[in-house]
């Protein structure tokens, strides 16, 4: 039977009817947030109570920023112009990835991710050359039934998500690579990630707990390594979050402004806050994440720890277009802050939008349904050369009867 979608409409219109309701209450809320970061706080006041919830018992389920200290840091309420100075000379490098995840009901199950890397360079008079040997070939992994078993936990084979936190990894260890590909060709360069740097599957404070996850501190020190690497190239690793649902600065606000960090709304979030407190073309001051997985017990003690900031990059649109940076700790100088969000301007203004060069990796790195139907018969012609009967499942079978 066709879904009729008149079925949806009551809760359709009730669920209109309670954001239209619940808009103003939440504007309301976010502009006495905005008064703890606005230009003439006390910021005395937010700094002790930071501190307070930190002194206190509750200070592991703190989800909020926590911001920088002592001399030269930023002010948490700083209002800062974006970089308009670039180097002359440099490699841009955008990553991202694709996977495609085991059916069971296929004749043969089996998983595959990659990443894959596009560059422009700058300034430079072979810049198309050396373009093509930076960003290197896709970076691939393939993994047969015996590979998805052998790779799983608890004697079950991988799931969807073990593959995304491959391709996470797998992003960085590429931008690794590119990095050093630009080093030897004598180019300073910016590697831009779509998403945070932090692979999600670390984010998970669970996986900390006690001696901790060996499959995470697997995975943490493939992260760590990745981030050495492109640190030693000089380059600069960089996460863009475009539309961050984080409410981490907000949590900060409130307890700036006495309330309970866990008493926020649900759709509140950090960029609606900087929507108000930036003009096109500034950011925020650098706050620390406050993950649990960015302590110095875990990627902080290779000095890997992660800053992040929010950025307005519109211009003429009328809608605020706010997004997330994240660095390492030690990108964050003033002079590599000036010119990396300078480069990221630039890339936004001739991307519409969106940075450019990210787009471009998106589109290399995608994997088509075409391909993937390619891979599936090329596995089945193998399995068949070799005498092999192949059978998808009941259930497959039968949707294919149609």
């Amino acid at each position: 039977m066709p879904f009729v979608i008149s079925q949806l409409k009551d809760e359709i219109e009730l669920a209109a009817e309670r954001a239209a309701v619940s808009r103003p209450l939440r504007e309301s809320l976010l502009g006495q947030l905005a008064r703890a970061l606005a230009r003439d706080a006390d910021l005395t006041v937010l700094s002790q109570r930071l501190e307070a919830v930190l002194a206190r018992g509750d200070a592991a389920h703190y989800r909020g920023a926590r911001f920088q200290v002592g001399a030269g840091a930023e002010p948490a309420n700083a209002v800062i112009d974006l970089g308009t100075v670039m180097p002359e000379q440099y490699a841009l490098i955008g990553v991202d990835g694709s996977q495609a995840l085991p059916d069971r009901h296929a004749s043969v199950p089996w998983g595959l991710a990659k990443a894959d890397a596009v560059c422009i360079v700058y300034g430079h008079p072979d810049g198309l050359t050396l373009s093509g040997a930076i960003q290197g070939r896709s970076f691939a992994r393939f993994w047969d039934e015996s590979a998805l078993a052998a790779n799983g936990r608890e004697g079950e084979p991988m799931t969807p998500a073990d593959i995304s936190a491959e391709r996470d990894l797998m992003e960085r260890e590429h931008m690794a690579t590119c990095a050093e590909m630009a080093r030897a060709a004598g180019l300073p360069a910016f590697v831009i990630a779509d998403g945070s740097l932090m692979p999600f599957a670390l984010l998970n404070d669970a996986a900390w707990r006690g001696p901790g996850d060996r499959r995470a501190w697997e995975m943490l020190g493939r992260l760590s390594r990745a981030l050495s690497r492109i640190k030693v190239a000089g380059a600069i690793p960089v996460g863009l979050i475009d539309r961050p649902n984080s409410n981490a600065v907000l949590r900060a606000c409130a307890v700036g402004i006495g309330m309970s960090h866990d008493a926020l709304p649900p759709g509140l979030v950090d960029r609606a806050l900087y929507a108000q407190l930036l003009a096109p073309g500034q950011r925020g001051a650098l706050f620390d994440p406050n993950w649990r997985v960015n302590d110095r017990e875990h990627i902080g003690r290779d000095e890997h720890d992660l800053c992040a900031f929010y950025a307005r990059m519109d211009g003429a649109d009328p809608h605020a277009n706010v997004v997330r940076v994240e660095v390492p700790r030690w990108a964050t100088d003033p002079t590599t802050l000036d010119a990396l969000t300078a480069v990221l301007a630039r890339q936004t203004r001739i991307g519409a939008g969106y940075p450019f060069i990210l787009k471009a990796a998106h589109e290399q790195a995608v994997f088509t349904r075409d391909e993937q139907a390619q891979v599936q018969r090329t596995i089945e012609a193998a399995f068949l050369r070799r005498g092999m009967t192949l059978t998808p499942s009941a259930k497959l079978s039968a949707k294919e009867l149609r």
